[in-house]
């Protein structure tokens, strides 16, 4: 199997942390690590020693011309994300664009209609759609073994304060644009990407837990017609959310996190029909009594092995070596991250937040 030799633009948390991780694993069979660049001087020495056989550059615009690159990571700071992405399309790049994609669905459209132009591939880093969880989740759904779901909610929820460059809205920050693309990716997923998925309600609220004038408090309401109603929340303001991802369904319910889940319900063949009555309930002694019953009922617990920044990150490399050399389906595509990103540009649409900085 022939390597495919890779660009990384950004040493950040994400180019450092996620990709520069996985791409140094054994497991990686599919990339070599050719160039590394970074403004940052301190940066560059480091990445030095961590990639002593890759070429360290200090600006993305000295890579122009090199015909030896089959991938450029673009794991620059946000706000970049759309200009850089643009520069090395043009350049002739084939494009791996950290998430968010961008501010608005019209430029990453914009950028999807440049590559087909160029004739080169643009990917967006949208892992957790590989994460073995949220496949569970969709099988779960699609074999109804809690019933038709009616209701989904996604809680991205924790406690703390945050005072870093994410926290800033001129720089594209916040947690509906940092971490939204998972949750609202998912979201968007459980409906089936319908055409008609939109954004029914919606609230922003920026707290003295965050730094910057970006959003620390996230919820919104997603519908589609003949789909659940899916609720989203992203949050810095809640420490007793014990659950990721809850589906209630027409006979039971599931809850999991990204690592694990437990699910119970009612099987209706197990448990005696019942008729509504049209008089009230009472005890043999004739007091007012309440529906109650044993119900007969299932409970389901497990794991799952792995999680985005495992499993989500090598098979979406995966699946990117195979649409380059051999033309396989993208199970996330460009197009599915610009959705994302027109959601949580609806979003704050909705809730304009004051601009500070």
């Amino acid at each position: 199997m022939k390597k495919l030799n890779v660009a990384i633009i950004g040493q950040g948390r994400s180019g450092k942390g996620i990709h520069g991780v996985f791409l140094k694993k054994e497991e990686n069979v599919w990339f070599d690590v050719k160039y590394v660049v970074d403004e940052s001087e301190k940066r560059r020495e480091i990445a030095k020693k961590e990639w002593p056989e890759a070429t360290v550059l200090a600006s993305h615009g000295e890579l122009y011309g090199k015909k030896d690159i089959d991938l450029v990571v673009n794991a620059t700071y946000s706000h970049y994300h759309i200009p850089v992405t643009r520069d090395l399309i043009e350049n002739g790049f084939n494009v791996l664009c950290e998430k968010p994609f961008g501010r608005t669905a019209y430029e990453c459209d914009s950028l999807i209609r440049l590559a087909e132009q160029k004739g080169v591939k643009l990917y967006v880093f949208q892992q957790s759609f590989y994460a073995p969880f949220y496949r569970f989740l969709l099988d779960v759904i699609e074999t109804k073994k809690i019933g038709d779901v009616v209701a989904i909610d996604i809680k991205y929820n924790k406690l703390g304060r945050r005072w870093d460059w994410q926290t800033l809205q001129c720089m594209l920050g916040g947690n509906a644009y940092n971490t939204g693309p998972h949750p609202f990716g998912f979201a968007l997923g459980f409906l089936g990407f319908a055409e008609d998925a939109h954004v029914a309600w919606s609230l922003m609220k920026n707290t003295p837990l965050f730094a910057g004038d970006s959003d620390n408090f996230c919820r919104a309401i997603l519908t589609a017609a003949g789909k659940p109603a899916v609720e989203i929340e992203i949050s810095d303001l809640d420490e007793y959310t014990d659950y990721t991802i809850k589906l209630q369904g027409s006979i039971g319910t599931l809850k999991c996190t990204p690592s694990s889940y437990a699910l119970k319900y009612v099987p209706l063949a197990d448990n005696e029909a019942r008729a509504p009555l049209m008089t009230y309930l009472e005890t043999e002694e004739g007091e007012p009594s309440y529906c109650k019953e044993q119900l007969t009922t299932v409970t389901e617990e497990g794991s799952f092995d792995g999680t985005a920044f495992d499993i989500g990150t090598r098979e979406l490399y995966k699946n990117i070596y195979e649409n380059i050399t051999e033309g396989k389906e993208m199970y996330v595509t460009a197009k599915m991250a610009s959705r994302i990103v027109g959601v949580i540009e609806a979003i704050h649409a909705q809730n304009p937040l004051a601009v500070r900085y």
